[in-house]
């Protein structure tokens, strides 16, 4: 079992060009929890993923990322390789198959069988990307995770549920369901959540937009 952290945020602002996206987000992110991402499309619930997995550079002096240890002060730089990252859009090539892109993450060729049998994704284990479905692509990537769920203290993932059957959402929520009990922290942004994934805290972004943002959508 990993030993409790907090990912802390503090004053979190995020602006492109003269745009704000969202300001002053300060929250406690603990390890061993579920945290559900909400809010409105723009509300910046992607972006903040991609910030946490150094994805996006954050330039103002005010807003500050870090890990603690849950029962010390003491502040940690956050490693991306301790990240586990799952856009919404899949970083696939359609010339390979999805043993090459699953071989680059590992050469052991009976994890990579044991992820493919998990997602149901063995028979198309020779398949070229560009004869996939859009469940199948996602398949993929979760497949990398499964491979990962060990050494991956934190999961970043961006709409997981969109594009999968509830067979897969339920082989998903299985594996979240073993990393939590491991401390692992899984901090999702997603529209709907299935009814079988216990939420430990909901952030709704939408809290964080400007009171001016939020006048120039009302008119």
């Amino acid at each position: 079992m990993k030993s409790n952290f907090i990912l802390s945020c503090n004053n979190i602002t995020l602006n492109y060009g003269q745009n704000q996206i969202f300001s002053n987000l300060t929250h406690d992110f603990k390890s061993g929890e579920v945290i559900l991402l909400c809010g409105n499309n723009g509300s910046g619930k992607s972006s903040l993923l991609k910030i946490i997995s150094r994805l996006i550079t954050l330039y103002d002096d005010h807003s500050h990322m870090y890990l603690k240890a849950e029962t010390e002060t003491e502040q940690q730089a956050i490693n991306t390789k301790d990240i586990f990252y799952m856009g919404h859009k899949q970083p696939l090539k359609d010339n390979l198959t999805i043993f090459d892109h699953l071989y680059f993450h590992t050469k052991d060729k009976k994890l990579i069988d044991e992820s493919l049998a998990y997602f149901n994704l063995y028979e198309y284990k020779h398949t070229q990307v560009k004869n996939l479905s859009a469940g199948q692509k996602t398949k993929i990537i979760l497949s990398k995770l499964y491979i990962q769920r060990t050494i991956k203290n934190i999961w970043l993932l961006d709409e997981p549920f969109n594009t999968i059957d509830k067979t897969s959402s339920d082989l998903l929520i299985k594996l979240i369901k073993q990393a939590i009990l491991k401390n692992v922290l899984v901090i999702i942004s997603s529209h709907q959540i299935p009814k079988n994934l216990d939420v430990s805290t909901t952030v709704n972004m939408n809290d964080y937009i400007s009171a001016h943002e939020r006048l120039e959508e009302k008119l």
